[in-house]
């Protein structure tokens, strides 16, 4: 059995009350849809998943019988990493049917519309959702709509998401607030607290991490951390360009064959094994067909971070323009035909939710507001895993 903190052990009680209230028999029972979720919340390395692994072990569940999900791909393979049964949340609720659809040239391809399963493929009897932070109203709806018990969990100290309206995590039912035992020396863990508890982040070593005041841009930065984070498009794109212009020797912002690329656009019709195209998903290009530029686009394969070796996204249409044009024109760019790709060697802040990279280098800025850069901070320190640079007070 998983040892708990007392904390936790009183989240799981609570827990477990709010679900044996639910069943009489073999019946749900309940008077309205909200009675069907509990949320809570907690920070990185106060074990959330590890006291839903206890939940799930308490209650005898088999992998069938219940299954966690999360939106985007990277936290689904997070929690199969932690022992879990777990897809994304498009896979587990709806449905894929083969259609047959037209281009505006006329040429045909085949692909799939999603619609709302009418009962999940197994008969379950808990949902998890991780990053419910994520999760916006409409689909928690749709989510609950199949009756079954829901935790949802995340982490409320971090950036709200960019992308529809999102309350779940507004008015957690429990707040983990302690920090496990074999967490504590984490240095990244260290970090995250003393940005929560508004304690200055002073340069120096904080074990393999560190903070420092002074850093400049080099040719191997691309190959010594696995993600730049930083909060403002205009900086991500300074970064951007120095690297390709700079380092890589590019002189032009055409795309380039193990280019890192981000996704800017959902395509939940662009499936692999279950993981959808979606925006924020960032990878390398892993081949690039520049003979159909005449249609406008380049047909790449695109490996995103999360994927396993023998996985990839094929024959995606990137749009030839989008991804040459400045920060400043593609923030006016609505949805379009084609796949919507940016670079990314640098990303923001907001981009970065939900994944997590071993090594981080992170460029500190004020972010709108005090609380807003608070929470800007946090989230880009507990994108690490292994160990983050905070760089303060970057001029370029």
């Amino acid at each position: 059995m998983i040892s708990l903190n007392d904390q936790q052990l009183e989240l799981v009680d609570k827990v477990m009350t709010w679900y044996n209230n639910l069943y009489h028999g073999s019946h749900i029972n309940y008077s309205e849809t909200r009675d069907l979720m509990f949320v809570y919340s907690g920070p990185a390395g106060s074990g959330k998943t590890t006291v839903v692994k206890y939940i799930i072990e308490k209650l005898g569940l088999k992998p069938k019988q219940y299954i966690a999900a999360a939106y985007v791909g990277k936290a689904v393979t997070q929690l199969q990493k932690n022992g879990l049964s777990a897809k994304t949340i498009h896979s587990l609720i709806y449905k894929a049917i083969p259609v047959t659809k037209v281009r505006p040239d006329g040429t045909t391809y085949n692909s799939f519309e999603f619609i709302l399963r009418d009962q999940l493929e197994e008969d379950y009897k808990l949902i998890i959702i991780d990053e419910a932070g994520m999760v916006n109203d409409r689909m928690v709806e749709e989510i609950l709509s199949y009756e079954i018990p829901t935790i949802f969990m995340g982490d409320m100290n971090q950036l709200p998401p960019v992308f529809g309206n999102c309350t779940v995590m507004e008015n957690p039912d429990y707040i983990l607030t302690k920090i496990m035992r074999q967490n504590e020396d984490n240095p990244i863990i260290k970090l995250s607290q003393m940005v929560l508890n508004d304690i200055p982040l002073f340069e120096g070593d904080y074990g393999s991490s560190k903070v420092v005041n002074n850093f400049s841009l080099y040719s191997g930065v691309i190959n010594d951390f696995d993600q730049i984070i930083c909060n403002t498009n205009k900086l991500r794109n300074y970064i951007n360009d120095s690297i390709r212009y700079d380092f890589l020797g590019y002189n032009d912002r055409k795309p380039r064959l193990f280019e890192k690329v981000i996704c800017r656009q959902n395509n939940w019709y662009e499936v692999v094994d279950g993981f959808a195209l979606t925006n924020g998903t960032t990878g390398i290009i892993t081949d690039i067909d520049k003979s159909t530029l005449s249609h406008g686009y380049y047909s790449i394969d695109f490996h995103p971070d999360y994927f396993q070796d023998n996985m990839e996204f094929t024959k995606l249409r990137m749009d030839a323009e989008y991804i040459k044009l400045s920060y400043e024109v593609q923030k006016n760019v609505g949805k379009i035909y084609n796949e919507k790709f940016e670079y990314a060697y640098a990303i923001t802040t907001h981009l970065s939710q939900g994944e997590t990279y071993k090594k981080v280098l992170y460029f500190d800025s004020f972010f709108h507001d005090k609380n807003m850069t608070k929470r800007a901070r946090y989230t880009a320190i507990t994108r690490a895993s292994d160990s983050v640079i905070i760089v303060k007070n970057y001029k370029f």
